[in-house]
């Protein structure tokens, strides 16, 4: 006769980077330099949840895909004048350099005004190409200025 019982196999997980997991899709470890992340349809093997698991001079994002089943986490250097950031841009500055608190971002400047520059130099705000982006930097005076407030001769 035929006896009658339940044959069991082994599956791999369907979580990709997944080492370990208590079913196909709920992973509980990670290859190295991954963090499993508990999504709600399905989980995922992220190289950051927090900016903790990111290099210094970057930070954590989560990416929002709303037409998928799942987000996506990874490690956004920062700006190069920053000391570190968020999404927001800087949070502090490296030495040398100034925050400024934009309307949409925060950005680390050569200088916010004359006390940030040297003897004989001016600070000025370069328009780069629309009204939320500019550049702040340390100009100097004209050549018949001791110091100055702005560009040019009459702005001695």
């Amino acid at each position: 006769g035929s006896s009658a019982y339940s044959s069991w196999s082994c599956k791999s997980c369907g979580v990709s980077r997944c080492t370990a997991c208590s079913s196909y899709s709920s992973c509980t470890a990670c290859q190295s330099g991954y963090h499993p992340y508990d999504g709600f349809r399905s989980d995922s093997c992220e190289l950051c949840l927090t900016t903790s698991h990111c290099s210094p001079g970057s930070y954590c994002n989560k990416e929002d895909r709303a037409s998928m089943t799942y987000d996506k986490y990874e490690c956004v250097q920062c700006d190069s004048r920053c000391a570190a950031c968020n999404r927001d841009g800087c949070t502090s500055c490296k030495a040398g350099y100034h925050l400024h608190k934009g309307l949409t971002t925060n950005t680390c400047e050569q200088c916010l005004d004359a006390s940030h520059c040297g003897t004989g130099e001016y600070c000025t705000r370069e328009d780069l190409g629309s009204s939320l982006s500019k550049k702040w930097e340390c100009q100097p005076c004209d050549s018949k200025c001791a110091s100055c407030n702005g560009g040019g001769a009459s702005a001695c």
